[in-house]
């Protein structure tokens, strides 16, 4: 279908309206792929499952969760290092994707289709075992993540200890210290001295205060200990680097299977967002027909910014093709445009905001030239556009064509 066409019709706004129902950015980028279906036996098992799901939407708790994607598929690259947070948030997918499992689990019985989504929300219990033995979930790792890293942990604190002990020393003895605390500049621990008494503490200047009134000296009897510090502090970001490749590797190695569970994982936040749709807009999930049925129908962005929306019936049931005539502002376009949309929502399993007993046929394409009011000026260059846009697909159209003409007559 020509992209300018479902424009016209509002198609891309409704797809919008729906983003806002969404819980991911990673489901948002889903929905702007949507497009209306053009097979028969695909869109009914679509409209089954949004059927399905629409009576069991409210038992399905969904909470925010990161788009994975990149970072699945970059955890399959020979020595890629996930970092602590992107695992943290994948850790948080993975939880969902059990909980999600669980909650549908429990009607598969009930309502068959909902097996296309179960099957690919795959458990991971051992990767998730791995993450939370290994990484606290305020952002570190932890020491027990390998025998290596809790060694290098312990010497640090022992280091940083007697450090410590001997700044905290020397802070107590003397009174030409500017503050009564130990700081802590280019990674190396020193005192706050007086300026005006620097040259009475032997070490090394790390720099002053924006005042001047403090210089940074390191005193001569921790700089082998701050040399220690520093050498343990790159042996424990190696470690950390090194456990982070173990676990990345891991989660390469089920590269296929979380990508499909992730995947699935979206599809039931859209399936929740079009609930809540359908709950807002009174969408139905209406059938396929033959014909054109269309009962009680409402424009499904109208119903968004007017309190009450009158329904329409539009029927062609013994007939191919319908002829609207009456006043100006009497409805004919805002019908028009309300047959064109729903006909575009059905056929992406969107529920129509139209009684139940509704049918639709499965339209190949959906035509349009739809007018917009034009100031006399533009009316020779408007009439070439209309003509222009109706020769370009008239070639096209055949039994299976939708095409919604506005004021023809003009």
């Amino acid at each position: 279908m020509r992209e300018k066409d479902l424009e016209r019709l509002g198609f891309f706004e409704v797809l919008e309206k729906i983003k806002e129902f969404t819980h991911s950015k990673a489901t948002q980028r889903y929905i702007d792929q949507i497009r209306p279906i053009k097979e028969e036996e695909s869109l009914k098992r679509e409209l089954s499952l949004v059927s399905d799901f629409m009576k069991i939407s409210e038992q399905v708790s969904i909470y925010s969760f990161e788009d994975v994607e990149e970072l699945i598929k970059r955890a399959s690259i020979k020595d890629a290092f996930l970092s602590v947070e992107e695992l943290i948030s994948l850790l948080k997918v993975l939880k969902l994707i059990r909980e999600v499992r669980k909650s549908l689990g429990t009607h598969v019985s009930e309502y068959v289709s909902l097996q296309s989504l179960t099957k690919s929300l795959y458990l991971f219990s051992n990767l998730e075992s791995l993450i939370e033995s290994s990484i606290d979930m305020r952002g570190f790792v932890k020491d027990s993540a390998s025998e290596e890293l809790n060694e290098i942990r312990k010497k640090i604190r022992s280091v940083e200890k007697e450090i410590m002990k001997r700044l905290e020393s020397l802070l107590s003895q003397q009174n030409i210290f500017s503050d009564k605390f130990v700081a802590f500049k280019n990674n190396r621990y020193v005192l706050p001295v007086k300026t005006t008494e620097a040259k009475k503490i032997i070490g090394i200047v790390h720099g002053t205060s924006s005042s001047g009134f403090t210089t940074y000296i390191e005193p001569h009897s921790v700089v082998e200990l701050n040399n220690q510090l520093i050498t343990l502090r790159s042996e424990e970001e190696d470690e950390i680097k090194r456990i982070l490749r173990r676990i990345t590797a891991y989660v390469g190695e089920q590269y296929q299977r979380l990508m499909e569970a992730f995947q699935t994982l979206i599809k039931v936040d859209y399936l929740k967002a079009l609930s809540t749709f359908a709950q807002l807009t009174g969408g139905k999930v209406i059938s396929i027909g033959d014909k054109v049925e269309l009962r009680e129908a409402r424009h499904p962005l109208l119903v968004f910014i007017k309190e009450k929306v009158v329904p329409v019936d539009i029927l062609l049931l013994e007939r191919r093709g319908l002829l609207l005539t009456g006043p100006n502002t009497g409805g004919k376009t805002v019908a028009l445009k309300t047959l064109g949309l729903c006909s575009l929502l059905f056929q992406c399993a969107i529920p129509v905001p139209a009684r139940e007993d509704s049918k639709l046929p499965v339209f190949e394409n959906v035509f349009t030239d739809i007018g917009d009011e034009q100031s006399i000026e533009q009316n020779l260059s408007t009439f070439s556009a209309h003509v222009s846009n109706i020769s370009e697909f008239l070639p096209m159209v055949n039994e299976r064509s939708l095409v919604l003409l506005d004021e023809l007559g003009a």
